[in-house]
């Protein structure tokens, strides 16, 4: 019901019941601080999760990338609302099997999605059918909204010298102010 509510296609009996950790507004916060309550990682009491986590993310990266969309966060992610603008109605998308809740609604040439608790935070959260603008993304960790970039588009110049031994240079190019991470994995997959 309260992701239904956020994405616009139910009504609540009780909203203020919906508001889990009572900041007044209810989005996929309350939901995080529920799934948390019920999986017995937060405090019921108060309906308010946890602040210190260790594993929680302080910046989230969303990459579109031709009809997909990808997430990748330096920890945890409990929740990601986004919104899509396309140029068509009846927008299609196929989610991301391994979520608790992954629901989208489409009203006319707008969609709103929720994906709560994506099994890791690098995966692929869903592919649709046309073109399409990431207009809005909320990421949630345990109990507050993390930073989050859009990356659209990018591009990885050569590494030179290449094959390396102990140094290289990468050189790469962002279309927006963005934090990066680059990473290095040698043959066996290995970072």
């Amino acid at each position: 019901a309260m992701v239904n509510f956020i994405l616009g296609s139910g009504a609540l009996d009780y909203e203020c019941a919906a508001d889990f950790n009572g900041d007044g507004t209810i989005n996929i916060l309350d939901i995080v601080a529920m799934v948390n309550c019920i999986l017995g990682t937060g405090d019921c009491g108060s309906g308010r999760v946890a602040v210190s986590n260790s594993n929680d993310a302080s910046f989230a990266s969303i990459l579109k990338e031709g009809d997909s969309v990808a997430l990748s966060a330096n920890g945890y992610v409990g929740a990601i609302q986004m919104t899509l603008k396309h140029d068509v109605d009846g927008f299609a998308i196929d989610l991301t099997d391994n979520a608790l809740v992954a629901e989208y609604n489409t009203v006319g040439k707008t969609t709103e999605l929720i994906v709560v608790l994506p099994e890791n935070s690098d995966q692929q959260l869903f592919v649709a059918e046309g073109d399409f603008v990431i207009t809005e993304a909320l990421v949630a960790n345990s109990a507050n909204f993390v930073d989050v970039s859009i990356v659209s588009q990018y591009a990885i110049m050569s590494s030179y010298p290449n094959p390396f031994n102990p140094q290289t240079t990468i050189s790469y190019e962002l279309y927006s102010d963005s934090n990066i991470e680059v990473a290095i994995f040698n043959l066996l997959g290995q970072k």
